[in-house]
């Protein structure tokens, strides 16, 4: 309560261990190792905080607990905000569809809902997206309860991202800052100005960026958890070079690295990676942009309808146009849309 989070983590294994003295106690086990899992996730250890999630998972299975099994998996992705949640993570998508066979309805159903349409992210059809989103909004609102609402309407955000449906998000992040209010959820607030933020760089409002940027920052120094944190140095870095400012920008960029590699982020590492690549880009050294994205593919080859533009643009800046055209023809946009 006091952003104490490592302190806590310490509390909470004691306890575990402190049980291993007494008569098997798997319920008071289960529950201390998901506050466990809370603890870690908060201090930015995501392995530490998933391997608690997944053995009360294991747990909930043994004794049939849904409830236990549905904050288990909501937890295995960042945390039980959910704010990143890996795509192609398939132990975490087999989870949730698991907690989801076990939970029929109500507001825990609509957050895992949720939290599975944004799992399957690059890795399903956006229909079967969208249905999971609606079906989570519907129950959701159906239970009057706001933070699930809230999610919900996140993972819809998601679904339609693109300039396209760019004022019907910014219309649900609206909703969502007031879902957070009401749940008193300070983790979904960051997470409607996150939304807020990119809706309105696809709009070009820049001033309005720059002022949700501020908001998210005061939020986050106040929640104090470096998963959330380190979004503000890599916007004000991308904000910075749009400026022409690139030494400003790229120290802000290193800064946002330093802090995504202290969160275990994942995003983060994909987003200043290629934040640092496309600033080669725009100084006239290509070459390492390149290598950056042609070991991306190599490494992460899921990642390839979000590693493909940028490893065109960086070889058509390196004066390879013929293997831009190349990267270009595989990218396949129609196997992303959506009825709206």
């Amino acid at each position: 309560a006091s952003l104490a989070y490592e302190d806590a983590a310490k509390d909470f294994a004691r306890a575990i261990a402190a049980l291993d003295l007494c008569p098997a106690d798997d319920e008071s086990r289960a529950d201390l190792l998901l506050d466990l899992g809370d603890a870690h996730a908060a201090s930015g250890e995501l392995p530490a905080a998933r391997s608690a999630y997944e053995a009360v998972a294991r747990l909930a299975r043994q004794h049939r607990w849904p409830e236990r099994l549905a904050r288990a998996a909501l937890g295995v992705g960042s945390g039980p905000g959910g704010f990143e949640v890996p795509p192609f993570d398939r132990e975490q998508i087999a989870l949730l569809e698991e907690a989801a066979d076990a939970i029929l309805d109500g507001a825990l159903r609509a957050r895992i809902l949720a939290r599975l349409s944004v799992a399957l992210s690059l890795d399903a059809a956006l229909q079967r997206r969208g249905d999971l989103s609606e079906e989570a909004i519907s129950l959701a609102r159906k239970a009057g309860d706001a933070g699930a609402l809230g999610y919900a309407l996140a993972s819809w955000c998601d679904v339609f991202a693109g300039p396209a449906d760019m004022e019907l998000r910014l219309d649900a992040a609206a909703e969502i800052l007031t879902c957070a209010v009401e749940a008193g959820d300070t983790r979904l607030e960051l997470l409607g100005r996150r939304l807020r933020v990119v809706a309105l760089l696809e709009g070009g409002a820049t001033s309005q960026v720059d002022s949700e940027i501020s908001a998210f920052a005061a939020t986050a120094e106040r929640l104090g958890q470096v998963v959330y944190s380190w979004y503000v140095p890599l916007w004000r870095a991308m904000r910075a070079v749009m400026e022409g400012r690139l030494e400003l920008g790229d120290r802000l960029r290193q800064e946002a690295t330093r802090m995504g590699d202290a969160a275990h982020s994942e995003n983060a590492s994909m987003l200043t990676g290629s934040q640092r690549a496309m600033l080669l880009c725009e100084i006239g050294q290509p070459a390492e942009a390149v290598a950056f994205f042609e070991d991306l593919s190599l490494r992460w080859p899921e990642y390839t309808i979000m590693v493909n533009p940028g490893l065109a643009y960086a070889y058509a800046v390196s004066g390879m146009t013929n293997l831009a055209k190349e990267v270009i023809a595989t990218i396949r946009l129609e196997n992303y849309q959506v009825d709206t």
